[in-house]
């Protein structure tokens, strides 16, 4: 599958499928509330223009640390998309370090991403 890169403005890497119905972000370094924020802004921006993708893939393999307050917002932006008829799932691996701190902030036992 080829993909389309674009590198954002914010700094967070994104990818459009050739199809332009895939969209994957890829996070490195510390999952933040502003990291994630990003990926909101990014994704209310898709939307607005558009295009026609309506899964989102969220690859999070470089990930070295995840600030908990971070995790509330990526469960509420999956849900707003969940919302809107459109899927985030994680692309690639999912980090210890990312599934210890959704179970620490008790998130695990949603149904969202790797968990459910």
């Amino acid at each position: 599958m080829k993909y389309k890169y674009n590198k954002s403005k914010s700094g967070i890497d994104y990818q459009t499928d050739e199809s332009g119905n895939l969209g994957i972000f890829k996070i490195v370094g510390a999952l933040t509330e502003q990291s994630v924020g990003e990926v909101k802004k990014a994704i209310d921006a898709i939307e607005l223009s558009n295009e026609n993708i309506s899964y989102f893939k969220l690859n999070l393999e470089n990930v070295t640390a995840v600030d908990l307050a971070s995790i509330h917002s990526l469960y509420l932006t999956c849900e707003k998309l969940n919302k809107r008829q459109h899927q985030m799932s994680l692309d690639g691996l999912c980090p210890v370090t990312f599934t210890s701190a959704v179970e620490n902030t008790g998130f695990s036992h949603h149904q969202w991403l790797c968990f459910g």
